[in-house]
């Protein structure tokens, strides 16, 4: 998906679930449970457009990747129109240094 994807979900969607709807690919081996940190995503913009982060997210991540705009796609839910990055090389957190894909989401409320 070089130069980006939109896609429409519904407010209250798993980053995850909207990206595969998608057609994005977004690795898991956990299959969504937040345990294996393969479906991070990054450069979440504007800040706040997804769901704050739960107490699985935030020892999974830890508060300054969290700050940083690092989510875990199978966690974070969309609350409002926003534009994420998967990284183009996985490796989980704070492995997304490098340009990957973007997807912008209009959330519909």
């Amino acid at each position: 998906m070089p130069g980006g994807e939109s896609i429409e979900a519904a407010s209250g969607t798993r980053l995850l679930d909207a990206a595969f709807d998608a057609g994005a690919l977004v690795p898991t081996i956990c299959g969504g449970k937040g345990e294996c940190l393969a479906c991070v995503v990054t450069r979440v913009t504007p800040y706040g457009a997804l769901s704050p982060p739960d107490r699985l997210e935030k020892k999974a991540l830890g508060s300054a990747l969290i700050l940083r705009g690092e989510r875990l796609s199978c966690q974070a839910k969309i609350e409002a129109g926003c534009v994420v990055t998967i990284p183009a090389k996985p490796g989980g957190p704070g492995a997304a240094a490098s340009p990957g894909n973007d997807i912008e989401s209009s959330s519909e409320l």
